[in-house]
């Protein structure tokens, strides 16, 4: 009979210890939180209705890029139409590819020259989107930056009045917007002829006369470019005056007719006169073409001294001017 008590008693105690154990286990798992992962929102496409007829994405055309040759530092233009087969509004978008690297901060339809150099290739991505989730992506033909020819910004002649005596001189100051080194091709003009030989900056004496013209065409070449041909002149070579080649009398005799021989030579070669200014004494001549003087002697005038100018000039008006003076003269 003991034994009988003492089995159901433990029959008991086992009952509550499984309850007790399911009240715990229960109350654990309604405290533990269950994470739900997160997804991120659907891109919300407009619903095709039923019986709509399909969309169709837009479509773009006639697409242009120009210059199809830009040099360094030459704008770029985009142009094209966008168009949507259904009518419906077409949306589009400019992404610039230069060198392979999408610019950012270009959206328009012009890039930048300041942003183009020798050498780069450009092209325009562009996307065209309408209201229905249609979407199109086409690229413009690809345009490679040439290199941009040098000019002449300023030249300076040297000397500015040269004479056939002088060698004509051409400096020059260039401009390019590649950052090239630059020289000059030369072609020199003598009166509308063409001067053989002389290929540089510089002309030397001896290839034109005076009253002569010279001109030159000066064109600016970087290694891979030649610029715009700039035309110099014309340059019109001064006349040279003529100068003497014979000494002035220094005496003269007393009595009877004093001649002297006054000698001139013109660099350029023009023909030469002579004539007589200032103090000419009564009856003094020289001859024009030769150059002898001739005075048929005073001697009460040469007594008080002689003062007079002799002039040689040549027929452009060049003039060269020899005083003369012959102090007074004792008479016996």
């Amino acid at each position: 009979m003991n034994m009988d008590m003492g089995w159901r008693m433990f029959l008991k105690i086992e009952r509550w210890i499984v309850i007790f154990a399911s009240v715990i286990i229960l109350f654990s798992c309604s405290r533990e939180k269950v994470e739900v992962p997160k997804t991120k929102k659907p891109k919300t496409v407009p619903v095709q209705k039923k019986g709509e007829p399909e969309n169709l994405p837009p479509e773009i055309r006639d697409i242009e890029i120009t210059p199809r040759e830009p040099v360094t530092g030459e704008n770029v233009k985009l142009s094209f139409k966008c168009v949507d087969p259904d009518a419906r509004r077409c949306k589009s978008s400019i992404t610039w590819i230069l060198n392979n690297e999408p610019v950012k901060d270009i959206k328009g339809f012009m890039f930048p020259g300041s942003r183009l150099h020798k050498g780069d290739v450009l092209y325009a991505k562009i996307t065209a989107t309408d209201d229905k989730g249609g979407e199109v992506s086409v690229s413009s033909p690809e345009v490679y930056v040439l290199n941009a020819p040098p000019r002449i910004v300023r030249y300076v002649i040297t000397p500015p009045n040269p004479s056939a005596d002088d060698s004509i001189k051409v400096e020059l100051e260039f401009e390019d917007p590649d950052g090239d080194s630059v020289s000059a091709e030369f072609v020199w003009y003598v009166d509308g002829e063409v001067v053989d030989g002389v290929n540089d900056n510089v002309l030397p004496p001896g290839h034109a006369r005076s009253g002569q013209s010279v001109e030159a065409d000066v064109t600016p070449f970087d290694g891979d470019s030649r610029g715009e041909t700039v035309h110099i002149g014309p340059i019109e070579i001064a006349n040279r005056p003529p100068r003497f080649v014979s000494p002035p009398p220094t005496n003269m005799q007393v009595f009877g007719t004093f001649q002297w021989q006054f000698k001139a030579v013109d660099p350029d070669g023009d023909p030469l006169s002579f004539s007589l200014e200032g103090d000419v004494p009564p009856g003094m001549r020289i001859d024009p073409s030769s150059g002898v003087l001739s005075w048929q002697v005073d001697s009460e005038v040469l007594k008080q001294g002689l003062s007079f100018v002799v002039v040689v000039r040549d027929s452009h008006g060049a003039e060269t001017k020899m005083p003369i003076t012959l102090g007074p003269a004792k008479v016996k």
